[in-house]
This record gives C-alpha cells, sequence and structure tokens, in this order.
C-alpha cells in the first residue's frame, strides 16, 4: 500500500463551529433585518457577509465594521443565510429575515450571537456515519497536529490538516468508491425527502428548510467531489453532473458560485493548471469553451460569469480577462449580466488597451486620467523615486515602511515618490494604497502591461524601482529598494547632480 502525505483544508461552509437559528415569520412585512455591533472596544474588523451568487453580483454582499457599536440595516427579504467573523473567530451562520434582529457582543474580543426571535424546533437531518466510515478505506484525515493558519484581517482560519491517501486503492477499487458515491447519493435523497415532509407541516418555515436542504446538497458535492478528484472515479463524475446538481436553478442557489467554480476546476478542466511565465494558473479560456457540453440556458450565462470573476479573483492579466469578456459577449445567451460586466470593463479599464501605446496611462484615485510623461514634466528638477508595486505582491508591502521612512526623511529635499501598482483592480488597489498610507502620489496603471514602456524596461516583476534625474531622464531602471542600504547613496547622488 502506497501513502502521499498531502494537506487539504478541512472546512466546509455548511459545517461551521456555531449556527444560530433565527425564526422567519413570513406574515411579517418589515423592511430590514437590523445588526447590532456592540462591546468591540478594541474596534477589530466585523465582516457580515453572504455567499455570491448570480442574484447579488451587483450588489454589495460583504459589509464590514470597525466600531465600537454600530447598527447596520441589510434588506434580506423572506430570508437568507449569512455569515459574522472577526480576526478572532471562526464564522458563524445565521439564517434571518426581515424584522429580525441580531446582536452581535464583541466584548471579550468573541463573537457572542443573540437575536429577538426564539430559535427554530426544527431537527436537522443527521447524515449516516457510513460516508465517513468507507472514506477511511482511502482517506485518513490527522486532527492530532493541525498546521495553525495565521488570521486576516477580517477572519480567523481553519487550521489545515494532515491527510493520508491511498491513491492506489482509491483508484482501483471501482467498486468500493462505487458503494461509497451511493451512499452519498441515498443520504442526499433521503435527506431531501425529510425536509419536505417537514415543510408540509410548518410551512411558514418553508424559506429556512429550503436553506437547510441547499446545505445538505453542497455538503454532499463536497464529499462526492473529494472523492473524485483523488478517483477519477466514473459513478461520482456522473453524480457530480447529473440534475441533482446541475438543474435548471442551478443558477440561483445559495451556493451556484461554489458548485459551479469547483466543476470548472474537477470536471471540466480535470484538475490541470497551464503554466504563464512565472505564474500558474487556470486555463479559463478553455474552460469557457467547454460550459456548452455541461451547462445550458440560464446555468451556461452563469458559468460563463463565473469564469470571468474567478479570472479577476485570481490575478489574471487585464489582457486574458478582456478576451473572456469578449468571448462572452460574442456567445451571449442573455442580458442579466450586462451591468456587471460594464461595472468590471470600467473598474479595470479594460476597454482600451492599445498594445503599442507609447503612453503609460494612469488613474489617480479620484479614477482621473493621467500620463507618466505629464508627471515627469510636473515634477521636472526633481529626483524622482517610482515604485511599481501591487496589493497582492507580498515583498512589496513588506518595504512600504521602509518606503515611507526615507520619504519623510527627504521631505524638504528635491524628491518625489511616486507609487505606480499594476493591480488589475481598482477596488482592490485603492484599499491596499489605503492601508499601506500611500495614498500620495499614487497611482493605478491602466495599460500595463501593453505599453511599450513596459516592454522595452522588461517590466515582468515587481517590486520594482526606477529613478530618474532633476532633468526628468530614466538614470536607473532597476534602483536599489528603499529597504536597502544603497538607496539613500544613490538618492543623494542624483540631488547633487
Amino acid at each position: 500500500m502506497r501513502y502521499f502525505l498531502i494537506l487539504i483544508l478541512v472546512f466546509n461552509s455548511c459545517k461551521e463551529k456555531k449556527e444560530l437559528r433565527v425564526q422567519n415569520l413570513e406574515k411579517q412585512n418589515t423592511e430590514y433585518a437590523v445588526f447590532i455591533v456592540k462591546e468591540n472596544k478594541t474596534n477589530i474588523i466585523t465582516s457580515i457577509f453572504e455567499d455570491l451568487t448570480s442574484n447579488n453580483l451587483n450588489n454589495k454582499n460583504h459589509y464590514f465594521t470597525d466600531k465600537e457599536n454600530d447598527t447596520i440595516r441589510l434588506n434580506v427579504g423572506k430570508g437568507k443565510q449569512l455569515y459574522f467573523c472577526t480576526k478572532y473567530n471562526y464564522r458563524d451562520t445565521v439564517f434571518v429575515a426581515n424584522g429580525d434582529t441580531i446582536f452581535i457582543d464583541l466584548k471579550n474580543e468573541k463573537n457572542e450571537i443573540s437575536s429577538n426571535k426564539n430559535l427554530f424546533d426544527i431537527k436537522k437531518y443527521k447524515k449516516t456515519n457510513k460516508i465517513n466510515e468507507l472514506k477511511l478505506n482511502y482517506i485518513e484525515v490527522s486532527k492530532d497536529y493541525p498546521l495553525e493558519i495565521e488570521p486576516s484581517e477580517y477572519e480567523k482560519r481553519k487550521p489545515l490538516y494532515p491527510v493520508k491517501v491511498d491513491f492506489n486503492k482509491i483508484k482501483t477499487d471501482v467498486n468500493g468508491v462505487n458503494n461509497l458515491i451511493e451512499v452519498i447519493k441515498n443520504d442526499l435523497i433521503n435527506g431531501y425527502r425529510y425536509y419536505d415532509s417537514i415543510a408540509e407541516k410548518k410551512p411558514l418555515k418553508r424559506n429556512y428548510i429550503e436553506q437547510l436542504k441547499e446545505n445538505l446538497k453542497i455538503d454532499c458535492f463536497s464529499e462526492a467531489i473529494t472523492i473524485y478528484n483523488f478517483s477519477l472515479n466514473d459513478e461520482a463524475k456522473k453524480f457530480l453532473i447529473s440534475n441533482r446538481f446541475i438543474n435548471e436553478g442551478l443558477f440561483e442557489d445559495n451556493y451556484s458560485y461554489q458548485i459551479i467554480y469547483r466543476l470548472i476546476n474537477s470536471i471540466l478542466l480535470e484538475n490541470k493548471k497551464k503554466s504563464l511565465g512565472h505564474k500558474i494558473i487556470i486555463d479559463y479560456k478553455k474552460a469557457m469553451s467547454l460550459l456548452p457540453n455541461y451547462f445550458k440556458g440560464d446555468n451556461l450565462a452563469f458559468s460563463q460569469i463565473v469564469c470571468i470573476k474567478a479570472a479577476i479573483d485570481e490575478g489574471h492579466s487585464k489582457e486574458s480577462i478582456n478576451e473572456l469578456i469578449n468571448n462572452y459577449k460574442k456567445n451571449k445567451i442573455n442580458t442579466n449580466y450586462d451591468l456587471y460586466i460594464s461595472k468590471i470593463e470600467k473598474d479595470y479599464f479594460l476597454k482600451k488597451n492599445d498594445k503599442n501605446s507609447s503612453e503609460v496611462e494612469l488613474s489617480d484615485p479620484m479614477k482621473l486620467k493621467v500620463n507618466l510623461d505629464k508627471l515627469l514634466i510636473e515634477n521636472r528638477n526633481k529626483v524622482i523615486y517610482i515604485d511599481f508595486w501591487a496589493s497582492w505582491c507580498a515583498p512589496c508591502r513588506k518595504a512600504m515602511p521602509a518606503s515611507k521612512k526615507i520619504k519623510e526623511q527627504y521631505k524638504s529635499k528635491e524628491v518625489v515618490f511616486l507609487y505606480i501598482s499594476i493591480d488589475n483592480s481598482f477596488e482592490a488597489w485603492q484599499k491596499a494604497m489605503n492601508k499601506e498610507g500611500v495614498s500620495e502620489n499614487s497611482f493605478l496603471a491602466i495599460n500595463y502591461p501593453e505599453a511599450n514602456f513596459y516592454k522595452e524596461k522588461a517590466l515582468k516583476t515587481i517590486p520594482r524601482y526606477l529613478i530618474y534625474n532633476k532633468k526628468g531622464e530614466l538614470v536607473n531602471s532597476n534602483a536599489p529598494g528603499p529597504d536597502s542600504d544603497e538607496i539613500i547613496k544613490e538618492l543623494n547622488k542624483y540631488l547633487e547632480d
């Protein structure tokens, strides 16, 4: 028996540490659900968000507050599943409807959540333990030595657990894996029957029951796709692309984005990635061409949007994103996502991409356009130090404190510090810029990497620093970083010229 040790994130949004269920009274016709944050004395960021779906692409679905006491009002209709988290807590889950009031008490840096409604009396469907028993034939999860993951500023992350997978057995024991998939399938069927029987008796709680059914569905889907990824089992694939998951209403499900995204990676692209320079990326162009083999109608339209959104989130180039958008427009099925596409084109400055442009086009934080030549002219008779960076570049951001320190050191001298981000996203750049405290003389590169300037300077990796002398001439195209010992000597040299 041959084992391979791998790490996977044991996480499922349906298996949260704690779930608060808030009664949904359909007869109540109030305008908002109210969330009251209190006792946040350390001003940590509290995050309230919902799953990304086809229905909320154009709306804000993530809310933050760092106030000691705050009130947030959201229109959630007859009911939505929302999540709460801070960097000290794993996410908590709540099903909330208009008319509900949720209290989030952050005293002692904990999420103490309560509500103005009674908890549901619906007993959840309990999945059979046979799934876990059968999985042990192939997959062994050890929780004795979890790898703790550093929390983000918004959320404490689930730990990673070491997992042993017997790849030889899971790929060759076809009957055993088929049996496991059948058990997962039956669990989903029996769970649906259980919830449907309750819905007949408690029609006022139907919205919450439908959410429980969706939670069960994504849970079974995650079990099956994990098994498929290790085994490439045909029955697992048939189950995953069956109408249990890919049906007419998929695009409207709360977990539609997650299901389609994982199907694209596991089924359409067979978990294969392609190399692009120094990056390994998912080939969403290929995925887009394969989508019609699996999705139709509204599901196909939304799956195209999933490819575009995923490419943006994973930092693909503007050229690649533009190509995906053009493919979407060429084969457009409906107009449901035109507003979303227009917003992307505006936020990412995608409509104009002149590959032979002689200008380095930039945007300031107010979205006013400027070009590098103009900045060089405006700062003639000064030494100009340009920092090319991005929100996702850890070394770039690590050097920012040193950059601000040097900037302060030269504030009374003829030196100008310019910060040019090559981020795809205006919002990601703006957020990182404000967090790092470099909003002055800060710009977003609009036509990177198409402009000739970037090609001539071979500006492919960041951080990258340039120095212009007082005449506006580029005198160092690969200057020392702000955290180096040489930078002071270099700047002083051109100040004295």
